[in-house]
């Protein structure tokens, strides 16, 4: 290959893009114990809504539960009440809060449109205001 030259001129401006979003990923804090969503505390189950255009969303999920005696304690996430995966966590004593293992749920498909997200206990586990709900959905566009 030869040498070479200088660069040319610049070209004119190119169109401008349309209106709206280009962001490829949303998040929608659909319930927490903290700040950016509505609080949740209390006993299961809890639910919230949000939206989206369709497509894949992982659904971050955690919270926190007891039992009267030792075992398996947990929740069932649902969307749209169609279980999507499940919190566990085990306790070895009774009436003792645990922290349930946090889970990133993808959820393929879904469709555009409002969509209820709902905690459910699973059998032998109890929550009260001592425990604490958090669900952030990530849509990818």
């Amino acid at each position: 290959m030869g040498p070479v030259g200088p660069a040319g001129a610049a070209g004119p401006a190119g169109p401008a893009g349309s209106a709206g979003t280009n962001a490829l990923l949303n998040a929608t804090a659909v319930f927490t114990s903290g700040p950016g969503g509505a609080s949740v505390t209390g006993a299961l189950p809890v639910s919230g809504t949000f939206t989206t255009a369709g497509g894949a969303v992982v659904i971050l999920a955690s919270g926190s539960a007891y039992a009267s005696g030792g075992g398996t304690i947990g929740l069932t996430v649902l969307v749209d009440d169609v279980a999507r995966g499940e919190l566990r966590s085990y306790t070895n004593e009774g009436s003792s809060h645990k922290a349930l293992v946090s889970s990133g749920i993808v959820v393929r498909s879904l469709g555009a449109g409002t969509h209820t997200l709902t905690f459910q206990a699973l059998g032998g586990t109890l929550s009260d205001i001592n425990d604490y709900f958090s669900a952030t959905v990530l849509e990818y566009r």
